[in-house]
């Protein structure tokens, strides 16, 4: 009886007239227009007994604190409650100061500054859940440093919070959040406890780690079980399963279809599309990726990591050097440098760099990116760096290269827990295998590279390469033997056959047979 968790579940089911649950606050005799009850249900999450039309019950009774859990649930959840005239997020008749009630649970020592700060980015975060875009991102990042520092606040506007600077790419910003407010806090509401671990969940998404997202969501779901169904949660388990387990995501129908806002839509797609592209799923993740975002061009796993995760599963996908035209329209608009500031973000940014590499030596963009880093990466995108390196290696014929990158991706994930990337490893090879994507692809060979092999081919010695070429025929024999390795031939007799077999485009080789 004295375990916490018991009380906290017999103080909610308590209203403060003795009633359970306020529910015979919504007797017909009283409407549905208590606040009392409202608030009670939206703190306890018992969304299931909220009216049938929920807004214009908040709206007839516009109390800020009751307008702004309202709003706050609807962010969390993702669920798109609009049943009222007007179709903004907020009813009307409630006035501006629900935004306070939105971030801070006791206002005290709370300036004006912050305050009108955190209206800002409750406009800004309601454009995003209306359209999937964000006005301005330096002036949202601007406003979250200002909340961020401000005591007092309520888990819920914390949650909303952490989505907002993931989705700006500020891992650190995030993390810094959730531990300046770790501290223990009486009295919180079921939503707040909820929210806390659903915060703390989308960082480890972020960061990869898939063992951490489950444990935080269990959590969560002891608690309301029906956390489960929220397309938020789906997606996160999802996407931790396949990293964890290789489990292949079901069925990608949201429950309750139409009831959800397009900003979560995209990001359970971007989650799904994660998820498929571990396990070796490329065409699929193309298409979800796609979608996630057409639907919400700033998803919490910000905007480098979906791009990246779209490009590498186009390049995975489809012959070398068809990035198509859908997805590639959504790569155009610019990565400003504050979203890709943060190591990871970095090593992603890297990674997006190496795989659209139009100079003809695309390997040296992987080998800079892994090799010499900006700043030091994650296990986590060491493992996305290797992996897409050995499957651009393997998919244009550097056999021998990308099964060296994808060996020692294999090594990484064992020991990090992330053994789902073994299935996707296994499914890609066994693919590449299989459609004779093991042979020779001669454009992954760089420009000095191709001249010499097309001299060799020819039937050049080491000594009249060197001086056509204007090198030394040290270097001659270093820059051919990368070319050997690149191919996944030992020699230049292997380079002569494999020329005769299968005549790369754009470099004719002369019939050397007497």
């Amino acid at each position: 009886m004295r375990h916490p968790l018991l009380a906290l579940l017999c103080k909610e089911v308590r209203s403060a007239d003795g009633q359970v649950d306020g529910r015979d606050a919504l007797a017909p005799d009283r409407g549905p227009t208590d606040a009392g009850a409202l608030l009670r249900i939206l703190d306890g999450l018992h969304l299931e007994e909220l009216p049938a039309r929920a807004w214009a019950a908040v709206a007839a009774a516009p109390d800020p604190h009751l307008a702004a859990r309202a709003v706050g649930v609807s962010l969390m959840t993702g669920r798109a409650w609009r049943d009222h005239a007007g179709g903004s997020l907020v009813p009307d008749g409630v006035g501006a100061e629900w935004t306070d009630h939105l971030w801070w649970r006791d206002l005290t020592g709370v300036g004006a500054e912050a305050r009108a700060a955190g209206a800002r980015v409750a406009e800004a975060l309601l454009c995003l859940e209306d359209t999937g875009g964000l006005p301005d991102p330096g002036a949202l990042r601007a406003d979250l440093r200002l909340i961020g520092r401000t005591p007092g606040q309520d888990w819920v506007g914390v949650d909303i919070q952490v989505r907002a600077l993931l989705t700006l790419g500020d891992v650190v910003g995030a993390r810094g959040l959730l531990a300046d407010h770790s501290g223990a806090t009486p009295d919180r509401a079921v939503a707040e406890i909820v929210a806390r671990d659903l915060a703390a969940a989308r960082v480890a998404a972020f960061d990869g780690r898939a063992v951490d997202v489950r444990t935080h969501l269990a959590h969560a779901t002891e608690l309301r079980p029906s956390v489960d169904a929220w397309l938020p949660a789906r997606g996160m388990r999802a996407s931790a399963d396949a990293v964890a387990d290789g489990t292949v995501p079901g069925s990608t129908m949201p429950a309750q279809a139409g009831s959800w806002s397009a900003r979560v839509l995209g990001e359970y797609a971007a989650d799904l599309g994660a998820a498929h592209l571990v396990v070796g799923q490329a065409e699929g993740a193309v298409a979800l990726l796609t979608i996630a975002l057409e639907h919400c061009a700033w998803p919490y796993r910000g905007r480098v990591q979906v791009r990246c995760d779209l490009v590498e599963s186009v390049m995975a996908s489809t012959p070398p050097g068809r990035v198509g035209p859908r997805a590639q329209r959504l790569l155009d608009p610019p990565v400003a440098p504050e979203e890709r500031s943060t190591p990871d973000v970095a090593a992603a940014y890297a990674r997006l760099d190496a795989l659209l590499a139009d100079d003809g030596v695309p390997s040296v963009a992987f080998e800079t990116a892994l090799h010499a880093p900006s700043a030091p990466m994650s296990p986590w995108q060491r493992v996305r760096m290797l992996v897409a390196y050995g499957r651009y290696a393997v998919t244009r014929g550097g056999r021998a290269t990308g099964n060296a990158m994808l060996d020692e991706a294999r090594t990484l994930v064992r020991l990090a827990g992330m053994a789902g990337w073994l299935r996707g490893i296994d499914v890609f090879l066994a693919e590449a295998d299989a459609s004779g994507g093991a042979g020779p692809e001669w454009e992954v060979l760089g420009t000095h590279e191709r001249e010499m092999v097309k001299l060799a081919v020819h039937g050049a010695t080491n000594s009249q390469i060197a001086q056509a070429t204007f090198v030394s025929e040290r270097t001659v024999v270093n820059r051919l033997r990368r070319a050997y390795a690149t191919l996944g031939i030992r020699d230049r007799r292997d380079l002569v056959r494999l020329a005769e077999t299968r005549p790369p485009l754009g470099l004719p080789v002369a019939d050397t047979r007497p």
